[in-house]
């Protein structure tokens, strides 16, 4: 599924959910820093791992602030965000 906002996207999470949440930290609305925050505050969704999507100078520090399951900075291809998912088992 995706979102076209994070705050979209909270909606999505509380009504499908997911085992995996991929979080761009500049989204509209509601960036990904709010998202996760609100994310944490929801028992139901604190638990979902995130892998942080970004293409800020400081993505890694943002996504270890975060507590990001892993980052993975912009640009990127398809076979790396694969990898990434695989690596957390979560498929």
């Amino acid at each position: 599924m995706t979102a076209s906002n994070g705050e979209e996207a909270l909606q999505i999470a509380r009504r499908h959910t997911p085992a995996l949440i991929l979080l761009d930290l500049a989204m509209p609305v509601m960036d990904g820093f709010t998202f996760r925050a609100k994310q944490l505050q929801d028992r139901s969704l604190a638990s979902i791992p995130i892998i942080c999507v970004s293409g800020r100078h400081d993505a890694h520090q943002a996504a270890e602030q975060l507590r990001a399951a892993a980052c993975i900075p912009k640009p990127f291809d398809l076979e790396t965000v694969v990898l990434r998912v695989m690596a957390l088992a979560v498929c």
